[in-house]
């Protein structure tokens, strides 16, 4: 018999169709033709709907219930349950965050979608793309970049923003010391021959005066990365100058420069302080600081290098890069040890959990990803941002994370593999 096709609903990059047809809804591949999965129940008449990230999906039948869907598992997530007539029509907020849904019952409701799987709590307060995310020590507090040139204090434990201030430039790092007294920020004008790094004593419960802060200078373009040292006596920074360059926080004084030669997109510090990272093209480069000399390189990325960092013992490497991997190295021999394959673009920002056991990453296709760093494992994705995810953090206890994404949210992530479904999402 011939197919009759009652409603359909395209995914926003046109690759999938969710329709109802001869009496199922169902998941197509819109440039093979062929369906992928079958959503059951299915019904003679109703209404489906995809979601702005093309992750989920609603449908609403005769029996006046409607359902969410995960499409990427064709699992059933929730019921909506208060329409007493047939369900003809459904759509999704522009935000995701709500649906809408009218009925034979002369009905029109408005629904709360529940919020990504893993996810605790998003920030929606910012204006513009979040570039940078840092948790302070105690675990409570974090401090985000957002543009154009807000830096905000959050409070994690109740969720609110504690306090903000505006460096009316763009901002593209910030980093807390590690007895969470003070933070810095990096500015990152692109037609700026001298942006810097400012230093910032932590502020309770207040905002920050402009006139309260030190200034670091030097860096001929964009500064792109910028941390504090474990002891908290010096900075390290990097930038499109093509220079990595060191800092000595008590006298305000750069006290070490390292020539890269092309664009510098990440810096990190070894736990001791002797040892740096700077990731610029496709090579990581590992630094003797005090020398100022290339101890060695790590090669293996085909693309631009976007993030590195030390595990806690300072004896593993992580770096993301435009190719779409991860790679785990030996900091002593320089060795790859593993290729993390998942993301479905590039690689913007990489943790190491505390203990090195496991990497957080965020990428350009939107998803945040957890994974095991001994068997090189994807242990859980989680989806939620409609931008690309620029920044990711690590709590210091392992048991949560922060990203920030260019859809101008900051979310917060429960990493605990206990409360989630492992199923949901692996690859």
């Amino acid at each position: 018999t011939e197919r009759q096709t009652q409603c359909v609903a395209l995914t926003p990059d046109g690759q999938r169709a969710l329709a109802l047809s001869s009496g199922l809804f169902s998941l197509w591949d819109v440039e093979t033709g062929k369906k992928i999965r079958d959503l059951r129940p299915g019904f003679d008449s109703g209404s489906v709907a995809v979601a702005p990230n093309g992750r989920t999906g609603l449908t609403g039948g005769p029996d006046g219930v409607i359902r969410l869907w995960d499409l990427q598992t064709g699992r059933e997530v929730q019921q909506f349950t208060s329409h007493t007539g047939t369900v003809t029509s459904v759509a999704y907020s522009p935000d995701g965050s709500r649906a809408a849904s009218g009925s034979d019952d002369r009905t029109v409701r408005i629904w709360d979608l529940p919020p990504p799987r893993g996810q605790v709590h998003a920030f929606r307060e910012f204006s513009g793309p979040v570039a940078s995310v840092a948790i302070a020590p105690d675990g409570f507090s974090a401090y985000v970049a957002g543009q154009p040139g807000i830096i905000k204090h959050l409070r994690l434990a109740p969720f609110r923003t504690e306090s903000h201030f505006v460096v009316n430039c763009d901002v593209a790092s910030v980093a807390v010391s590690s007895d969470g007294a003070s933070f810095l920020y990096a500015t990152a004008e692109q037609k700026s021959k001298a942006n810097w790094i400012g230093l910032r004593a932590v502020r309770h419960g207040q905002d920050y005066d402009q006139r309260d802060q030190r200034h670091f200078e030097g860096h001929a373009g964009r500064i792109t990365s910028a941390v504090f040292s474990t002891d908290g006596r010096y900075i390290l920074s990097g930038g499109t100058d093509g220079v990595m360059r060191r800092w000595e926080l008590l006298r305000e004084l750069e006290i070490g420069r390292y020539e890269v030669g092309s664009p510098i997109y990440s810096v990190a510090l070894s736990p001791d302080g002797r040892q740096a990272l700077s990731g610029s093209d496709q090579t990581i480069r590992l630094w003797n600081v005090e020398n100022k000399t290339i101890e060695r390189q790590l090669e293996g990325h085909s693309f631009l290098v976007h993030s590195v960092a030390f595990s806690g013992d300072g004896r593993r490497a992580v770096s993301g890069s435009a190719d779409r991997t991860i790679r785990v190295w030996d900091v002593a021999t320089g060795k790859e040890l593993k290729v993390l394959l998942g993301h479905e673009g590039r690689v913007n920002s990489v943790a190491f959990s505390k203990d090195g056991g496991r990497v957080v990453s965020g990428g350009d296709d939107k998803t945040v990803r957890l994974w095991d760093v001994a068997t090189g494992r994807q242990l859980f994705r989680f989806d939620g941002h409609d931008g690309s995810v620029r920044t990711v953090a690590i709590s210091g206890d392992g048991r949560h994370a922060l990203s920030g994404s260019d859809d101008k949210t900051v979310r917060y992530w429960d990493l605990t593999l206990e409360s989630a479904d492992q199923g949901n999402g692996q690859e």
